[in-house]
């Protein structure tokens, strides 16, 4: 029996309770005494997670000590999905012996590259799958594809991989069958995807396949050519995206910013906008979670304070304010947009 306890049961025999129900009232205190100071335990938890995101480094050491060494696992867990010291989540990812403990961490860690190191050198195949699932960056999934010693993790992410060149070398010289034949036919499917967007009847399809391309002669193809002007516009945004993706911040959004118009699908928004600087973004949902937060989910999950909401609602709005541009959303459609003066950056 912990300290904690024995200091409880002892005020019990200080204060000469009796009759018939003290064996009732000790064990239900047995029972209830652990939930409750699990309960004092994560409010604390709460707390330290609170002042840390103000700048208090004295909470954020406490909120550390308890990612590590808690010795209850729930709690554990809880502490280490508050954490945002990436370096201290890779190593409670890699290290930490409950695979929820772990999850937690692979949750919490949002540098791409620190979630390609878990995705490669991590101990168990979901904490692996988990990180990759977060990467998009095709570089780092080509990493990923090349050098896990895990066959499952590498067939993972060649099955992500668009890089036509990197497949063909992947088909020809991984030392697992299942991986070459994964590569083989993702070189087909891309091959198939460049097929539907430039010659499937209905525009719809095509646009479909257009979202999925990275192929930027086959995007050009379609700009130039195709006699759809919806279609012609969807795949003048993807490859704008794809030719503005190295650029700083900044120079994107402007870049990009004629491109925005009243009406434009949110998924193509952020195709253009993406990926969003999670420290500039201060947003709030007015009503429930639609369509709108189901394909915002991968946003969701990647920048974990930009939707918030409840409810069943229909209709949604989405305020975004960050230092570079005013947006505002409803039923999936950009309602507005407002690009804030450049000042230094």
């Amino acid at each position: 029996m912990t300290r904690r306890y024995q200091a409880q049961f002892s005020q019990i025999a200080i204060s000469g309770f009796t009759g018939p129900g003290r064996c009732l009232t000790i064990a239900a205190l047995l029972i209830f005494a652990p939930s409750i100071t699990r309960a004092n335990e994560a409010n604390k938890i709460e707390r330290l997670s609170q002042e840390c995101n103000l700048g208090k480094q004295k909470a954020c050491d406490e909120l550390a000590s308890l990612a590590v060494g808690e010795k209850d696992v729930r709690l554990r867990a809880q502490a280490v999905g508050k954490l945002r010291d990436q370096s201290l989540l890779v190593k409670i990812a890699l290290s930490d012996t409950d695979v929820s403990v772990r999850g937690s961490a692979v949750g919490a860690v949002t540098d791409p590259a620190m979630l390609t190191r878990v995705a490669i050198e991590g101990t168990d195949a979901n904490t692996q799958q988990a990180a990759l699932a977060k990467l998009n960056d095709q570089q780092l999934l080509g990493k990923a594809a090349q050098e896990a010693p895990d066959s499952g993790i590498r067939k993972s992410a060649t099955q992500r991989l668009v890089d036509q060149p990197l497949l063909t070398k992947i088909s020809q010289d991984d030392r697992e069958s299942g991986v070459r034949d994964a590569a083989k036919a993702r070189l087909a499917d891309l091959a198939l995807l460049a097929q539907t967007a430039l010659e499937a009847k209905d525009p719809d399809a095509r646009i479909e396949a257009i979202v999925k391309l990275n192929d930027q002669a086959v995007l050009a193809k379609i700009v130039a050519n195709d006699g759809d002007g919806k279609v012609r516009e969807v795949a003048d945004i993807v490859l704008t995206s794809l030719q503005n993706a190295a650029l700083p911040y900044a120079d994107r959004v402007h870049a990009n910013w004629s491109k925005l118009h009243s009406g434009l699908d949110v998924r193509f928004v952020f195709r253009l906008l993406d990926p969003m600087p999670p420290s500039d973004w201060d947003e709030t949902i007015d009503t429930g979670v639609t369509h709108l937060a189901l394909r915002m989910s991968a946003a969701q999950n990647q920048w974990p304070t930009m939707l918030r909401g409840d409810g069943v609602s229909s209709n949604i709005v989405v305020n975004f304010r960050n230092p570079f541009f005013d947006l505002g959303f409803r039923n999936g459609s950009l309602t507005f947009f407002q690009l804030k003066p450049v000042r230094n950056r």
